[in-house]
């Protein structure tokens, strides 16, 4: 199942703002921060953030998960909607940045980015 705005399932436990990101409540943030997604890990629970990535060849994607213990998937956002490989590179505790091979335009491909941070 592919998670996008349209089709993710929305339960009691996550929530989406306005920008189509969704994350995980229990356990975490307590509600959308903007179009960075939640404000921090929060100890022991799963978060995740989902968006379009920008253009470029380096992009960055703001996470505020507050680890480098994330997992990111890059998805082509149109047929055959598949899964790219792209270097990642754990920027900051809060950033990640996408390396592409040769520039890419916005909103071709969408970013999961899966945090866990045990609490420290």
């Amino acid at each position: 199942m592919s998670l996008s705005p349209e089709t993710a399932p929305v339960r009691p436990a996550y929530a989406r703002d306005a920008s189509g990101f969704y994350y995980r409540l229990s356990g975490g943030p307590t509600g959308p921060t903007g179009p960075t997604g939640p404000a921090s890990g929060g100890g022991g629970s799963n978060n995740i953030v989902i968006g379009n990535v920008g253009a470029g060849t380096q992009v960055p994607i703001t996470h505020n998960l507050g680890t480098r213990d994330v997992a990111v998937q890059i998805v082509r956002n149109s047929a055959p909607y598949d899964t790219v490989n792209v270097g990642v590179e754990r920027t900051s505790l809060n950033v990640v940045t996408l390396q592409f091979t040769n520039p890419v335009a916005a909103n071709e491909y969408r970013y999961i980015i899966l945090g866990y941070e045990v609490g420290t």
